[in-house]
């Protein structure tokens, strides 16, 4: 049995830390990259160096892009026999980070836009502990992903909706956050979602059949909350470089908590402790340790 399966976006990630990213004025590049990227696929390479098995669904294009990104799933030990290849360019993100560690995002679907549900390996999902999707091109999709969660099986979902999707507003996901098992959403994206207090809204997810949200808060850290108890867990302070892919990165830890049988507390700061060692390297993925990294590094931090 696979432990984590996930879909969203596979895009090629171009990086361009800049000295300010104003509107309206000239700025100089300090630092530039291309990287294999994507919300989920994030999570997953996470998830697989912590020494969970993993496996990618979504698409790629005929580029040179798309034979990196899979190239480079593989080289991380996630499984691609669900990654599907179509005629044309791969998905491409534009990012522009500034010295503060903030990023502001352009995107160009690509091929993407032409990805349906029967290019999808259902089978593969029904064979996994947890789901794990994040946003998927736009509101085009939302179809698409609404028939998806309907047929994961026994899997339990997660969910990082992201700002794409939590755009779109509460009425608009309850199809899926029903399905819901564990919710990731930062503290901007829940106010787009629902308006709401911490609990307000943490009591609302639940009566719709949610067990878990993480609420990440940047450097006030994350509030995780069950129907039984919550906790607000405190960043770990470290030189922030760029936060691209910090959400996804607690993801893959406070996933990993809870796949070893960890507490909500526990999960909740072994999801802070990879979050934080991610942010302090340019990108997404360049950050993301080892279960043995990690555990050198936090050891008391995470079990106490």
């Amino acid at each position: 049995m696979l432990d984590v399966v996930g879909f969203g976006n596979l895009n090629l990630d171009l990086l361009y830390k800049v000295d300010s990213a104003s509107y309206g004025r000239e700025a100089r590049i300090l630092e530039q990259r291309e990287e294999a990227g994507g919300s989920a696929a994030n999570t997953l390479v996470g998830l697989s160096r912590l020494g969970f098995r993993t496996a990618a669904l979504g698409v790629v294009g005929s580029d040179s892009a798309g034979k990196m990104i899979v190239e480079i799933l593989k080289k991380e030990s996630v499984r691609i026999s669900g990654v599907a290849r179509k005629k044309g360019q791969t998905s491409k993100i534009l990012a522009l980070v500034d010295r503060a560690g903030s990023s502001t995002f352009y995107r160009d679907p690509g091929v993407a836009q032409e990805f349906e549900l029967d290019d999808l390996d259902i089978e593969q999902i029904k064979k996994a502990k947890y789901f794990h999707m994040s946003s998927f091109v736009d509101s085009s999709k939302m179809d698409l992903q609404n028939s998806l969660v309907k047929k994961i099986g026994n899997a339990k979902l997660s969910f990082s909706p992201g700002k794409v999707m939590s755009h779109f507003g509460y009425s608009e996901l309850i199809p899926i956050l029903k399905k819901t098992d564990t919710l990731f959403i930062n503290e901007s994206e829940l106010k787009y979602l629902m308006d709401e207090s911490y609990e307000g809204a943490c009591n609302r997810l639940f009566k719709l059949g949610i067990k878990r949200v993480a609420v990440t808060r940047g450097k006030e850290g994350s509030y995780v909350s069950s129907r039984k108890e919550s906790y607000n867990i405190p960043a770990y302070p470290v030189n922030v470089v760029d936060t691209t892919g910090s959400g996804d990165a607690y993801a893959a830890g406070f996933l990993a908590g809870i796949l070893a049988g960890r507490t909500l507390s526990e999960s909740g700061k072994m999801g802070s402790k990879v979050a934080s060692l991610c942010i302090q390297h340019m990108g997404a993925r360049e950050g993301l340790p080892t279960m043995k990294q990690l555990l050198a590094k936090s050891a008391q931090e995470v079990i106490e």
